[in-house]
């Protein structure tokens, strides 16, 4: 017999599927080069993020301010760098991390199975 838990946890692991495929089905790959950095100045001083170029499969090239900043002195330019993006909706790009891909799905999926299990006992 189902029970609020069970429910709860159905549509949580029903909400990783759709996410997951959401991922898999809309995004594309690309290589992007750094162009440039950033400067963000907080607390603990300036930290700097990569301005990433790439270019579309169909062949336009976009840009965009990463939100991946890190301590120190800046890198260099012109390094490659992995990005994702969406080509039906151009502001939805970043950079191909594992932790922007998968954990949330996971990790839904992960309190999904708790409520399940917690429902069947």
């Amino acid at each position: 017999m189902l029970n609020i838990f069970s429910i709860i946890g159905y549509t949580l692991l029903l909400i990783s599927l759709v996410l997951i495929a959401f991922d898999v089905l809309r995004y594309k790959k690309a290589a992007g080069q750094v162009i440039g950095w950033g400067c963000h100045n907080g607390e603990d001083g300036p930290a700097y993020g990569p301005r990433v170029r790439y270019r579309t499969e169909l062949g336009m090239t976009r840009e965009f301010q990463t939100c991946l900043y890190y301590k120190g002195r800046p890198g260099p330019t012109g390094g490659e760098i992995p990005v994702r993006y969406n080509p039906t909706i151009p502001w939805l790009h970043g950079v191909n991390r594992w932790t922007h891909r998968w954990l949330p799905p996971i990790l839904i999926g992960v309190v999904g199975g708790l409520f399940v299990w917690f429902g069947s006992l």
